[in-house]
């Protein structure tokens, strides 16, 4: 039954109960439960005393995957403000009118790490309106979330300072070469890997400004969580076909 008034739903989109009832040929009483249901479900809502619109047009199962979706970029966010005790330790030496601009932008992330880009976006709109301090455009945020990804904490600071000379990101080309290598079956360390890259593409830098491994593995692991490196790094052989009908 809830397939079927779900069904007529969809091919009305917009409808009154009494509408829904001759369709299904069903009483009011009848459907009520059901309409209740989709609304809580958000799949429906009402518009008026007798009257209903749709909202929610795609399977239920495709639902839960965006939810799964924003789940990961939420947890991305949360890595990135995982700093190493190296890199805290460089970045409190950085004179604090240096670091306040990077403070601000660190304070938003931290403030926002549990949101949706949908929540974000919304939560940045009202700081803009009611909190002079915290300002930030949605472009801007995003920006910080890629230099905080490609050049770790330090990345915040002024281009234009001592501190902060020489940061270098890591070209795509380069990142691109270094993914082939590592996320296949059997491939060698993360380490390895890295270092094979850096004697590649070295002359693209100056020497001492190649990025570090911890910029490499920090940008893997936004891009990826770790059970979907383990995945890219398994072979077929390595996995039993009783494994797999046991799953099902």
């Amino acid at each position: 039954m809830k397939k079927q008034l779900l069904k007529l739903i969809k091919g009305l989109n917009k409808f009154k109960t009494d509408d829904l009832c001759q369709m299904a040929e069903l009483e009011e009483s009848e459907i009520q439960p059901y309409l209740s249901e989709f609304t809580d479900e958000g799949i429906i809502i009402k518009i008026s005393a007798d009257s209903y619109t749709m909202l929610e047009k795609i399977p239920q199962r495709q639902t839960k995957r965006r939810k799964n979706v924003k789940a990961e970029k939420i947890e991305k966010l949360k890595k990135l403000l995982q700093f190493p005790q190296e890199e805290l330790d460089k970045f409190k030496k950085v004179p604090e009118n240096l670091r306040k601009p990077a403070e601000k932008y660190l304070k938003i992330l931290y403030m926002t790490q549990d949101m949706t880009p949908k929540k974000i976006r919304c939560f940045l709109e009202n700081q803009n309106k009611n909190n002079s301090d915290l300002k930030m455009g949605y472009s801007t945020y995003s920006r910080v979330k890629q230099r905080l990804s490609e050049e770790g904490i330090i990345g915040l600071i002024p281009k234009y300072s001592a501190y902060n000379k020489g940061q270098s990101i890591i070209k795509k080309r380069i990142y691109e070469k270094f993914k082939s290598l590592y996320l296949q079956p059997h491939a060698p360390s993360r380490l390895s890997c890295y270092n094979e890259v850096k004697a590649e593409f070295a002359h693209y830098y100056e020497e001492w400004n190649f990025p570090g491994y911890l910029a490499f593995k920090r940008k893997l692991e936004t891009e990826f969580t770790e059970d979907e490196i383990k995945i890219y790094r398994t072979s077929l052989n390595d996995i039993s076909i009783e494994s797999v009908l046991s799953a099902f």
